[in-house]
């Protein structure tokens, strides 16, 4: 026997075990979806194509060897497999199908080699035991739901590879606790990747010099922490000087082509006396540079006072008017 074709043994409820010999490289789809009572089988090495439903429905599978010379897991191949606990899947695999896993409540851990560089949508959805993830490094998009509905998992590592996170891709991960995210470029993801997720609880781990990035996009400006991975390391923006020239306020650092952010406070207010207004003259002016791909530098203050109700000609234009009121005349004072 070379190959076992489809829906071979679909059905058979009371199927306990089977021998499958060396020579089967190629078993076809549903051959043994929904043998409820098949608690354990060996899929010969030479088989490299996990068929599409292959096993979905075997509820009573508790583990299970995929060969290493599988390259494909196809759609549904191991869906409402309950009972089964722990699957390793070879480094060899390229793909997963849509909804692979989906059901496998039994499983605690997973992890998706660096060969996979795609997951299907729904592949893992509903496996509520699940409580860590590992994908690796290969894998560029997550899919539609990949890992929704995974209710016991805490902890998420993804590579550095992806660049795509599809809608609700961990959505309903309601005991999720952090996520790790090695990606060494932002990825794309739409705002409800997490929905019904409590982010707002967990901790975010990131490349430090993604830092910006993530804490300014949602969803993940919704985590409670946004932390620098461990032994990442990003440049900062020099932090900026703040100097009168002309009349304005001035910013320069020396990080080039550096944007600035910038706030002011009054510290004294205006009075009014008969018919005349003393205006607030002191101010303290606070500023931070930033840069895409570098963290934001640290804040700079000063204090600066202006030369408001002073009698002259302050900018020597030959009239009083109201430049001179707004022309800064002082000294910068006290800059950190």
């Amino acid at each position: 026997v070379t190959s076992i074709g489809e829906y071979a043994f679909f059905g058979c409820s009371s199927f306990t075990s089977i021998t499958i010999p060396d020579g089967v490289t190629s078993i076809g789809g549903s051959a043994f979806s929904n043998c409820r009572s098949l608690t354990s089988i060996t899929i010969p090495d030479g088989v490299t194509y996990i068929s599409n439903h292959t096993f979905s429905g075997c509820s009573s599978l508790t583990s299970i060897t995929i060969p290493d010379g599988v390259t494909s897991i196809g759609s549904s191949a191991f869906r409402e497999c309950s009972g089964l606990t722990s699957i390793t899947i070879p480094d060899g695999v390229t793909s997963i199908g849509e909804r692979a896993f989906s059901g496998c409540s039994g499983l605690t851990s997973i992890t998706i080699p660096d060969g996979v560089t795609s997951i299907g949508d729904d592949a893992f959805q509903d496996c509520s035991g699940l409580t860590s993830i590992t994908i690796g490094n290969g894998l560029t998009s997550i899919g539609y739901q990949a890992f929704s509905g995974c209710s016991g998992l805490t902890s998420i590592t993804i590579g550095k590879s992806v660049t795509s996170i599809w809608n609700n891709a961990f959505s309903n991960c309601t005991s999720l606790e952090e996520v790790y995210i090695y990606a060494e470029n932002f990825p794309s993801s739409k705002s409800n990747i997490f929905s019904n997720s409590p982010i707002n609880q967990a901790v975010l781990y990131v490349p430090a010099i993604l830092l910006n990035s993530y804490s300014e996009s949602s969803p993940w400006s919704n985590f409670k922490y946004i932390f620098p991975i461990e032994g990442s390391y990003a440049e900062r923006c020099a932090k900026p000087t703040i100097s009168i020239k002309d009349g304005e306020i001035v910013f320069e650092c020396e990080t080039p082509d550096a944007s600035y952010v910038s706030s002011y406070e009054i510290l004294n207010s205006s009075t009014t006396t008969d018919n005349k207004m003393s205006l607030p003259n002191r101010f303290r002016i606070s500023v931070y540079a930033q840069k895409y791909g570098l963290l934001d530098s640290p804040m700079a203050t000063a204090e600066v006072e202006t030369n408001y109700g002073k009698r002259g000609d302050l900018n020597d234009d030959g009239v009083l008017n109201a430049a001179d009121v707004v022309k800064l005349t002082n000294m910068i004072m006290n800059q950190e």
